[in-house]
């Protein structure tokens, strides 16, 4: 509860410190001006800490699915007191002109080995002998 309350006492306006600055750049700046740490703003935002992190150092692989990743970019910048549309938009073009890498994992087949070999064809005939002594056991 006071959490939130600090969450909504305490967004004023930070300054622009310039579009040198990647978005993740910007946030940590405003978050260590204000002298929180992620741990403290995680808590607060219902954000995981990773994925706070993940954004302030653009670490693409960490990241959930980018309209996920686009509203915790705008809640942390709310938060900071930074221009919400500017940050989003900024973020957006980052994903856009730096795509995040598919990693695409393919099934391995496994070699054909041909005829099945002569241990598993005796363990079989004896499997079925056994069933059919079974059978005419149980019928007879």
């Amino acid at each position: 509860m006071m959490a939130m309350q600090a969450f909504k006492k305490d967004t004023t306006q930070v300054e622009n410190s310039g579009s040198e600055q990647t978005v993740g750049e910007r946030l940590r700046k405003a978050r260590t001006k204000r002298g929180e740490k992620l741990p403290q703003i995680s808590d607060i935002l219902r954000i995981s800490e990773r994925y706070l992190k993940a954004i302030e150092e653009y670490d693409l692989p960490a990241l959930p699915e980018a309209v996920y990743t686009l509203g915790f970019v705008k809640t942390y910048a709310h938060y900071l007191g930074l221009d919400v549309d500017e940050v989003v938009a900024n973020f957006k073009s980052d994903l856009s002109t730096k795509p995040k890498a598919s990693i695409l994992d393919f099934p391995v087949s496994v070699p054909n080995k041909g005829v099945p070999s002569l241990s598993v064809v005796a363990i079989a005939a004896i499997i079925a002998g056994l069933v059919v002594a079974l059978w005419k056991f149980l019928r007879g």
